[in-house]
């Protein structure tokens, strides 16, 4: 290569820095496979599938190119309770010149508006290291690097929102809203605002098609309001397991990945950047690696929809419960009017005879999603259905349904819980009953039914018994 190429290089990326009075390098690395962890852009993101998680990325730049720049992150995140997620992110630049290093802590924040619609917020905040290596500059004693000291650190910070609406997603985030200079004079920097300099946006909608989902995306990124860069992306997944995909970057080049997902808890994922600019006289290309690892087996939004849906055909059973009661123990007295005041005589009035408890007819639960487990899938993790329940004994009943579908969707969701449920069909009502417990003994039952309620997670319950067969 052409000696001159690198100082050229050298000299341009040194005169940015120092004439530049934003956080160049505050501003969060340009990684390519965003649909992997939108975390590492949008502190909103945080946690956004469910699960606690790690996410590694590492990115060579300019191949080709001697010194060429080098950026890694790493990121844990995880769900606390029902609608907070906690994040904590590291990462590292390094230029010929410039080196940095920040960390930052997240707090996100889920306000949920159904199933499969909610409004997500992520707030960041951490610390930052700026270390310039003089010795890599040949002319060291240039009058523009007297002022600058070798290390210096800076707040940094980001806040973010996002909202899906099933297979829709729109993000928009400030990835630095605290103004740092790199080029300063003083160890620790002045902590000043400057939140709308930089801007990070993304849209994308999911399109499932059977086995396979198709997911565009399109990304916004402003750099000090006047570098600004548009990114398209396609994403094609199968069976959750392989993903390819491609985009195109506005005046830098296009993008090839490919990755897999392993057991269903590793996902390894590859980039390669063809640059079609000026740089591709030098560069050959960028590579990106990306490793992402599932830290547990319980998903928060599984357990909270399964819930949701759980509570609901409860809830609706329960009320059917009350009205069927108040019914039955209305007494059928026939009102007349008293025509005058003589005292009639007594006559015999009979008992009203009070009509035997029914079961309740349930009212179906809304109908799953499209993206919900496959049907095949959830049979296999049914191991029976017992069609022909014993005429003895007592049930603890926490769903009842009417159609198959509905039933072992939350038998599955019950089991990923932790729960141990049995589902069995009452031929004569028509209907799935899922149950948790089952006893000869009335008494345990009915213990059994005030311990399962005391946690409040199946506050609807009650206890079935069949009538024997005639």
């Amino acid at each position: 290569m052409n000696s001159s190429l690198p100082n050229l290089l050298l000299r341009t990326l040194l005169c940015i820095i120092l004439s530049s009075h934003v956080a160049l390098a505050q501003y969060p690395a340009v990684f390519s496979q965003f649909n992997q962890n939108p975390f590492q852009f949008n502190p909103s993101y945080a946690a956004g599938n469910g699960y606690t998680e790690a996410n590694l990325f590492y990115r060579k730049q300019w191949m080709g190119i001697e010194n060429a720049p080098e950026a890694a992150a790493l990121n844990f995140q995880a769900p606390v309770g029902r609608n907070v997620s906690l994040g904590l992110s590291v990462i590292s630049n390094k230029t010929i010149l410039l080196n940095t290093y920040g960390a930052m802590a997240t707090f996100a924040y889920r306000v949920r508006l159904s199933y499969q619609h909610h409004l997500n917020f992520g707030l960041s905040a951490g610390l930052g290291l700026n270390n310039f290596d003089f010795e890599a500059i040949a002319a060291s004693n240039d009058p523009a690097l007297q002022n600058v000291v070798r290390n210096s650190q800076y707040l940094t910070g980001q806040v973010g929102f996002n909202y899906t609406f099933k297979n829709f997603n729109i993000g928009f985030a400030l990835p630095s809203i605290f103004d740092s200079k790199v080029n300063t004079v003083d160890d620790f920097q002045e902590v000043k605002f400057n939140v709308f300099n930089n801007k990070f946006g993304s849209a994308s909608y999911t399109f499932a098609l059977k086995d396979i989902h198709l997911m565009p995306t399109v990304i916004y990124r402003s750099l000090d309001n006047y570098q600004s860069q548009w990114e398209g992306m396609l994403l094609v997944t199968y069976k959750n397991f392989l993903w390819v995909g491609a985009s195109y970057r506005e005046e830098y080049g296009i993008t090839g990945l490919i990755g897999v997902r392993l057991k269903n808890r590793l996902r390894v994922g590859y980039a390669y950047e063809y640059p079609t600019g000026s740089i591709s006289r030098a560069s050959t290309g960028s590579h990106e690696i990306y490793l992402g690892a599932q830290l547990g087996t319980k998903n928060r939004e599984a357990i909270i929809h399964a819930q949701e849906i759980q509570r609901d055909s409860l809830e609706r059973v329960a009320k059917l419960q009350q009205e069927q009661k108040a019914t039955d123990t209305k007494p059928n007295v026939e009102e007349r009017p008293v025509t005058e005041p003589a005292v009639q005589p007594q006559q015999e009035v009979k008992p009203v005879e009070t009509q035997p408890e029914v079961t309740p007819q349930p009212v179906e639960p809304e109908q799953q999603t499209k993206q919900d487990e496959p049907m095949s899938d959830l049979m296999q993790k049914v191991d029976q259905v017992n069609t022909t329940p014993e005429r003895t004994g007592y049930y603890l009943i926490v769903g009842v349904y009417g159609k198959e579908e509905n039933a072992l969707r939350n038998f599955s969701n019950l089991r990923s819980a932790g729960h141990n449920p049995q589902m069995m069909f009452v031929e004569e009502k028509g209907y799935f009953y899922i149950y948790l417990f089952h006893s000869a003994n009335r008494i345990e039952a009915v213990r059994e039914l005030e311990k399962v309620r005391s946690n409040n997670k199946f506050y609807g319950a009650w206890i079935y018994s069949p009538p024997p067969r005639k």
